[in-house]
């Protein structure tokens, strides 16, 4: 038996399979600041034509296509997320409790 699975054992619930709190399977982790393969591979395919396809999405925006419009404006402004509504709500004076939770034991 190797060091290495003593140590998994150690840290590892052997009922459960579980790493005990703090403990993980992957302690080195992903290494900071790496990124997805897929990523990788977009930015390089689209090295160089980015202001082009930019130019085109526009373009077509101009001419109608709402698709392209909708993408042009997703990207000049981002959704407001910190715009308040107010919803008329009725005024609780005491406390109740649904029909449905009745019937539960208290704990």
């Amino acid at each position: 038996m190797s060091s290495g699975s003593r140590e998994t054992r150690v840290k590892r619930d052997l009922t459960t399979g579980q790493y005990s709190k703090g403990t993980s399977g992957n302690p080195a982790g992903r290494p900071a600041g790496s990124r997805n393969k897929s990523t990788l591979l977009s930015e390089e395919m689209l090295e160089g034509q980015a202001a082009a396809i930019v130019q085109k999405a526009i373009d077509l925006a101009l001419k109608g296509d709402t698709t392209a419009l909708r993408l042009c404006l997703e990207r000049i402004s981002s959704p407001r997320k910190e715009r308040l509504i107010e919803l008329p709500l009725p005024v609780i004076t005491e406390p109740s409790v649904p029909t449905c939770l009745r019937h539960l034991p208290c704990s």
